[in-house]
């Protein structure tokens, strides 16, 4: 099991706002763990 978070941002200019912005990301998300509705 992987999560990938895509960005535009090359490696030397991915700053800590850039991080901040993908740990958001992950946290925002919508985890079913391979369940096919929210009933499980």
């Amino acid at each position: 099991y992987a999560e990938i978070h895509v960005t535009d941002v090359y490696w030397p200019e991915f700053t800590r706002a850039h991080l901040h912005d993908a740990i958001r990301d992950f946290a925002g998300r919508d985890r079913r763990f391979g369940a096919l509705t929210d009933e499980g």
